[in-house]
C-alpha cells in the first residue's frame, strides 16, 4: 500500500512530533487521544529498530539503536550521565571514526575512563556516510516492517498460545468480517448489555432477548442462552461430533476446532462453527432491532445452506468428495 503524498507528510510531522518527545516517562499531553494511544507503541518500536547511519542528522546518538546490540546509553550509562546534550544527533558529534565529541560536562573518573574507552572503541567501527538514514525492523529477517510481528512482540508470552482469541479467530474459515467480528467477540468487546455498562453507557434492559433470564455477555449471547444453546448441538451433531459448551466462548471454539480429525473435517468444523457464531449475533440484532427471530432449527439449517455455499467457493474445499452438512 502506497500513501499519498499529503499522508506521507502529515505522518512524517507527526513522527517528528514524537521523536522529539522519546523520552523517559514519554511526554504525550499536547497529542490527540489516538496518536497518544500510537505514542506508547514507541518504546517496543525503539527496542526492534536499528538505524544504519547516513548523514547522521535524524539519529539520536544516546538513545537511538545505531551500532553493536543496544542504545548507547544503556550500554554506557556513566558516560552517558556526564553528557551534557543527552538528545545529541549522531552529525553533531561526529563525522568519523576518529573525531568523536562526547562533550562532557566534567573530566573522568579512572572508572568512567575505561567505560569511555571502550565506548571510543565500539565506535572505531561507525561510519557516518552520505544518504538516508535506514531503519531495521530486526523481527523480520528481511528487516522490513510487518504488522503480525509487531503485533507478536508487544503481546504478553502467555499470550502466545494458540487458545488466544487472536489465534482462534483468524484461523477460522469464515468471511473476514465475521472474523473481526469473532475475534471482538472473544475479548467480551462487542455490543453486549455488560459491555455498554462498563463502558459509561445507560442500558434501559440489560436481559438476553431470548431468555429474557440473563444479562447479555458475549459468552452468554453466541454460547450460554437456551436459544445459542440449541443452535450449537444441532449443528456440531450435524457434523458428527458431541457438543459440550466451555466456560467461555474461546475455550469452546479451541476445544472443537482442535478435535483430532484429517485435515478436510478440521476445515469443515472451523467454517461450520465461524458462520454459526456469526449467524448468532445477525439473528440477534434482528431480534433486537425488527423485534423478529427464527426458530433455532430453521436458523441451524440456514447456517448450513451458508457453509455449503461457503464450502463451494473455497479452493481448500476443492477435495471434499460432498456436502457432509445435511438440511433437516
Amino acid at each position: 500500500m502506497t500513501l499519498s503524498l499529503d499522508w506521507q507528510n502529515m505522518v512524517a510531522s507527526k513522527a517528528d512530533k514524537f521523536l522529539g518527545w522519546w523520552t523517559e516517562g514519554g511526554r504525550y499531553n499536547r497529542l490527540s487521544p489516538i496518536w497518544k494511544k500510537i505514542a506508547k507503541l514507541l518504546p517496543v518500536f525503539k527496542n526492534v529498530i536499528k538505524c544504519y547511519i547516513g548523514f547522521g542528522s535524524r539519529t539520536r546518538f544516546w538513545t537511538d539503536w545505531w551500532i553493536g546490540q543496544a542504545s548507547l546509553n544503556s550500554c554506557y550509562g556513566q558516560i552517558y550521565s556526564l553528557a551534557r546534550n543527552k538528545e545529541a544527533n549522531i552529525s553533531t558529534v561526529g563525522q568519523n571514526s576518529c573525531d568523536w565529541n562526547l562533550n562532557l560536562r566534567r573530566g573522568l573518573t579512572e572508572r568512567e575512563t575505561i567505560e569511555a574507552a571502550e565506548l571510543i572503541t565500539s565506535l572505531s567501527s561507525a561510519r557516518v556516510k552520505n544518504g538516508p538514514n535506514t531503519l531495521i525492523w530486526t523481527l523480520c529477517p528481511k528487516g522490513t516492517f510487518s504488522a503480525l510481528s509487531a503485533y507478536k512482540a508487544h503481546l504478553p508470552p502467555s499470550h502466545a498460545q494458540s487458545c488466544h482469541p487472536s489465534a482462534i479467530a483468524w484461523s477460522l474459515h469464515v468471511p473476514p468480517r465475521a472474523k473481526f467480528f469473532i475475534w471482538t467477540a472473544c475479548q467480551n468487546k462487542i455490543l453486549t448489555s455488560d459491555a455498554l455498562i462498563r463502558w459509561g453507557t445507560h442500558v434501559l434492559d440489560p436481559l438476553c432477548l431470548f431468555c429474557m433470564s440473563s444479562t447479555k455477555t458475549a459468552d452468554h449471547v453466541l454460547l450460554h442462552c437456551n436459544y445459542a444453546h440449541s443452535v450449537w448441538t444441532n449443528l456440531i451433531n450435524k457434523i458428527g461430533l458431541h457438543y459440550c459448551s466451555s466456560q467461555n466462548l474461546v475455550s469452546t471454539i479451541h476445544t472443537i476446532t482442535k478435535v483430532n480429525l484429517p485435515k478436510i473435517g478440521k476445515l469443515l468444523i472451523s467454517c461450520s462453527v465461524g458462520h454459526m457464531i456469526w449467524g448468532l449475533w445477525k439473528e440477534r440484532n434482528n431480534k433486537k432491532f425488527n423485534n423478529k427471530s427464527l426458530p433455532d432449527y430453521i436458523l441451524c439449517n440456514q447456517i448450513v445452506g451458508q457453509v455449503t455455499s461457503w464450502i463451494r467457493m473455497r479452493k481448500e474445499f476443492k477435495s471434499l468428495g460432498g456436502i457432509i452438512l445435511r438440511e433437516n
